[in-house]
């Protein structure tokens, strides 16, 4: 366990929290996790496109409603 400066951030459950200028929360995905989405797609794209598509839409959904929670407490 350790306490950490939120100016500088912190990487928890795949995600990088972290304090900007006006003292507002930041979320964002990590880099390691975006290159695995981008990966992963690219390979359903060259070898099975139907789940390719649902894939796509998954990760729309999720992060559209992740999103608006964000934006919700704010």
């Amino acid at each position: 366990t350790r306490i950490y400066d939120s100016k500088r951030g912190f990487c928890f459950l795949g995600y990088k929290f972290f304090l900007n200028d006006n003292n507002k929360l930041i979320i964002k995905v990590k880099y390691k996790n975006k290159i695995r989405i981008r990966r992963k797609l690219k390979h359903l794209k060259k070898y099975d496109i139907d789940k390719y598509r649902v894939v796509v839409n998954s990760y729309k959904g999720y992060f559209v409603v992740r999103n608006r929670q964000k934006c919700q407490k704010c």
